[in-house]
């Protein structure tokens, strides 16, 4: 009696238990389009469920408790944990012989991995797809598969085959694919922003929004408006970069996508602190900043304090800003966050020279720039590290070695067109040589600059300011006396407007030019 008793306590649990996992089931499918909603307590509810149906041999409930968990923990970053939900969902799928099941199970765990940097794993999941795919006739993996292969070989950096899979991807496609296209253009266009080809990279972007607002994915016309602001902002475009985050943030907000617009409030900082609108730019920085911390977004975190610690130092306030920088290290190598690290240290070494600590600062520098020498796409930070080791040579009248940091620098930003970077480095090196009393290679520097600095707007109307008054010395050197009367004239302006000191000095020149 006791026995029978045993046993129907047994199935009466264990029917609630079915029943309690059907529920989780439909929890979990309701929130499938927004996973960042879904509450961590029902979450663990629902593993739990997926677990149970998995032992007791429930296989399609596991493969769909799979595909709600990876969209949740895909979006925290929790992909270890959505690799092992997939994995579970893959095996449930092969012992049901659930070959089409199992072709976009493969896929999406190569999405996984691909999201936690395991590109080799990403890598044989997607062949595995295409094999399958094209085994099933599945057009649609079959194609996503092989873009997945093209982001594969983009990210290694190697651009002609990544240009192959993403055309073929493209070719695959049916003709009312009207968004699988759209990314094949976005990733066509990202791989020419990569190449620095950036009226081919807008032309991408472009086509691959209007395919995206006709099909009215308001999620992927979002994706495409960010990627436009990103390439206007590399361009140091700012009016035309904000509509696009404008835009993108309103879309954000509309899908209640929280990650989202924590980038987007980043990008916005960094827009309005290139303008000078320093109290707009940190309100931004501590809005995604707030998001971040919500979602637990470790790097993200980083991202921001870095931008946080950026802005503090553009306005010389180097207590704050270490007060921000000090934690991003931390976290940069708790994480292993290597090109994080090394973007981090190079804004301590700014810091530790600014305050004159110069072994501290050229530590800090040189450790950064072998991280960025070692890092594809970093060219830019390397170039910037090459001109702070300039600077530092500088200040100590090193002047030698620092024309040979100059030349380092400038042999990365004019051949791939960083204007405004190479306009100060020629500045800078103008400098070495009028101190050296080379005014000819002197003027000739100046004179790189300064059409750069005069097209830039405000930003840099302080350079303006200083290389105007140098270029009037130069022409006085040179008894170009009317020339050199015009620069003293424009350099006066210019100082008295941004309420610069030594503006007598200037008036004196101009009383001295005149006088001869």
């Amino acid at each position: 009696m006791q026995a029978g008793n045993e046993n129907a306590a047994k199935a009466f649990f264990q029917k609630r238990e079915e029943i309690t996992a059907q529920r989780r089931l439909a929890l979990a499918q309701d929130y499938g389009h927004q996973p960042w909603e879904l509450d961590d307590n029902d979450a663990l509810l629902i593993l739990a469920s997926a677990q149970w149906c998995y032992n007791t041999e429930r296989w399609p409930m596991v493969v769909e408790f799979g595909n709600c968990l990876r969209s949740y923990f895909d979006q925290r970053g929790r992909w270890q944990e959505g690799i092992l939900c997939l994995k579970r969902s893959a095996v449930a799928s092969l012992i049901t012989n659930n070959l089409d099941v199992l072709c976009q199970l493969v896929f999406d765990l190569g999405l996984l991995y691909d999201r936690k940097g395991q590109r080799t794993e990403a890598e044989g999941c997607y062949k595995t797809s295409v094999e399958l795919a094209v085994q099933l006739h599945q057009t649609e993996v079959w194609a996503e598969a092989t873009h997945r292969l093209g982001w594969i070989a983009h990210s290694q950096g190697d651009f002609l085959t990544a240009e192959t899979y993403y055309r073929q991807a493209m070719d695959m496609r049916q003709p009312d694919d009207t968004i699988g296209r759209s990314r094949s253009l976005h990733q066509l266009g990202m791989l020419a922003h990569d190449q620095g080809d950036y009226a081919k990279a807008k032309a991408m972007y472009e086509e691959s929004l209007q395919l995206r607002r006709d099909q009215g994915d308001l999620y992927l016309v979002a994706a495409s408006l960010h990627q436009l602001g990103v390439l206007a902002i590399e361009q140091r475009l700012w009016a035309e970069a904000e509509p696009y985050f404008e835009e993108t943030l309103a879309l954000r907000e509309q899908l209640r996508d929280l990650p989202g617009q924590a980038s987007v409030f980043n990008q916005l900082g960094i827009i309005a602190q290139a303008q000078g609108h320093y109290q707009t730019a940190r309100s931004y920085y501590v809005k995604s900043l707030e998001i971040k911390e919500r979602l637990g977004d470790g790097v993200g975190l980083i991202h921001t304090q870095m931008q946080l610690g950026a802005l503090a130092l553009s306005r010389n306030n180097l207590d704050e800003a270490q007060t921000w920088l000090n934690p991003s290290l931390d976290e940069c190598q708790r994480l292993r966050e290597g090109y994080l690290e090394a973007k981090t240290r190079f804004q301590l070494g700014i810091i530790y020279y600014r305050q004159l600590k110069y072994p501290e600062a050229l530590a800090q520098i040189h450790q950064s720039l072998a991280s960025f020498s070692a890092t594809r796409g970093a060219e830019r930070d390397q170039a910037g590290a090459w001109y702070q080791l300039g600077l530092i040579a500088h200040d100590q009248k090193q002047f030698d070695e620092a024309e040979q940091y100059y030349d380092k620098s400038l042999a990365i930003q004019e051949p791939a067109n960083f204007q405004p970077d190479a306009a100060q480095t020629h500045l800078q090196l103008g400098l070495v040589a009028q101190a050296r009393g080379q005014f000819a290679e002197a003027r000739d520097h100046y004179q790189a600059s300064y059409p750069v600095f005069q097209q830039a707007g405000p930003r840099f109307a302080f350079h303006l300011a200083k290389l105007t008054y140098r270029l009037g010395i130069i022409a006085e050197i040179f008894g170009e006396l009317e020339v050199a009367r015009d620069y003293y004239q424009q350099a006066l302006q210019l100082y008295e407007e941004l309420s610069l000191p030594d503006s007598e000095s200037i008036k004196a020149a101009l009383e001295r030019v005149n006088l001869s």
